[in-house]
């Protein structure tokens, strides 16, 4: 098994859930220094997954360590493996590309579901007299998250809200009884 990135937080959960299992070989790659140094007996150094050479790099990795499966540990990694299984040598295990990508982005997500109750209201329209949260629709959820105020009292601070973000949601959580 190779988890990639293996220093992610998700690739150092996939570890500890799989670390005791006798009929299991553990390999952590990364391409970068982080954890994978320290919590990995068995580590494979990997280009980035955007240069050019990656996926023959780790082809060679999947052949020469006997690679049967990948853990995709990062949401980049997961979309960028799946959109190009076909030309790796191992099977990735993951939901297909065109899951991957509707949860990689929040408003295809929230259109996908619909309009049931416990999903949040939310509106494009900086606009909006609700209070809520604000953050880039392909962000994870703690990078760049601000509290929004409506913007007819806080004109200042709503401008500043929507600087980071090309196209930001805002949400508005409803708690049910």
């Amino acid at each position: 098994i190779l988890i990639f990135p293996g220093g992610s937080e998700i690739g150092l959960e996939i570890r500890r859930a799989l670390e005791y299992q006798k009929y299991i070989n553990i390999y952590g790659a990364t391409s970068t220094d982080d954890h994978t140094q320290v919590m990995y007996k068995k580590i494979i150094n990997l280009p980035y997954i955007h240069e050019e050479d990656f996926i023959n790099r780790l082809n060679s990795a999947i052949k020469e360590y006997c690679i049967d499966y990948i853990f995709p540990a990062y949401d980049q990694v997961q979309c960028f493996l799946m959109k190009n299984k076909d030309k790796i040598a191992a099977h990735i295990i993951s939901a297909d590309v065109k899951t991957v990508l509707l949860c990689r982005d929040k408003m295809k997500t929230y259109e996908f579901l619909g309009d049931k109750w416990y999903i949040p209201k939310y509106y494009l329209n900086k606009d909006s007299q609700y209070a809520g949260f604000a953050q880039s629709e392909k962000q994870k959820s703690h990078h760049k998250t601000v509290q929004y105020r409506p913007l007819a009292h806080f004109l200042p601070d709503a401008q500043a809200t929507f600087a980071f973000a090309r196209r930001p949601v805002v949400a508005r959580f409803h708690c049910y009884a």
